[in-house]
């Protein structure tokens, strides 16, 4: 009977002593958006020290993980915001370095262009203008020059009053109208972790803030409203929130595989 009894007094005893994950030390597992832990905070002062703007909260919020899809792309390496063990160990060896006067990578300005994975295309995402279109010239690119300032998204020309789709399931987060610079617009935090800006609309988006919408889903009409020159949908993508901590990025490679769908 002792014996027996030794048995569930054996178990919990282990279960007292296995580490939570409170206690993981940093690359014993995989950290991603929902982990915490004192292998999370080293993870964050690892990459304070590299000079990534995060707070060291021990919490793997948003923030983080595109902090670390930056310094994934910057180390031309598989771009997921998942921290295994190997990059871990590639994250601690760049912040010792730079904290000895080493060389390191460093952070990508907030402008940074180089786009991370495409969503995916097909069922997913479809493309933002039914009828023709066309993507112009050099001057309707990201990052062509604008006076003070770059193009931060794609042009996508077309005739006035061609139907705007959402390209994502997602939630209209901002619906306004700008006289001096994109018109009517309207800008939807996608499902997928990006946000999407449509400008130019020929009159107010035919969503409003805070509604669900799907992909394909009518949000308005081309137009010329604004700072535009002729139709046509001026189209953004931003890695993380739009003007609040996120950047743009090149939407055309998405673009061009979503005419896949066409």
């Amino acid at each position: 009977m002792q014996r027996y009894l030794a048995i569930p007094l054996a178990l919990a005893v282990l279960l007292l002593a296995a580490p939570g994950s409170d206690a993981a030390e940093l690359g014993s597992r995989q950290l991603r958006v929902g982990s915490h832990g004192a292998d999370v905070l080293e993870l964050q002062q690892a990459m304070r020290q590299l000079g990534y703007g995060i707070a060291a909260d021990g919490d793997y919020g948003p923030k983080t993980a595109r902090s670390i899809r930056r310094y994934e792309r910057r180390r031309h390496m598989k771009v997921d915001g998942v921290v295994g063990s190997r990059e871990a160990r590639m994250i601690v060896r760049d912040a010792a370095k730079s904290a000895t006067g080493g060389t390191a990578p460093v952070p990508p300005p907030a402008d940074d262009p180089s786009p991370p994975p495409p969503p995916p295309a097909g069922g997913d995402h479809v493309f933002p203008v039914l009828g023709p279109f066309s993507f112009g010239g050099d001057g309707s690119r990201f990052g062509a020059p604008r006076g003070d300032h770059t193009h931060q998204g794609q042009d996508v020309t077309a005739a006035e009053g061609q139907t705007v789709v959402s390209v994502s399931s997602g939630t209209v987060y901002w619906r306004a109208y700008q006289a001096s610079a994109a018109g009517n617009y309207v800008v939807i935090r996608g499902s997928d972790g990006f946000d999407y800006a449509y400008m130019h609309f020929r009159e107010g988006a035919l969503v409003d803030r805070g509604e669900h919408v799907d992909a394909g889903e009518p949000i308005g009409h081309v137009g010329s409203t604004g700072d535009a020159a002729g139709p046509h949908l001026h189209f953004e993508v931003w890695d993380g929130h739009w003007q609040d901590g996120g950047h743009p990025i090149d939407p055309l490679p998405m673009l061009q595989s979503w005419t896949a769908g066409r």
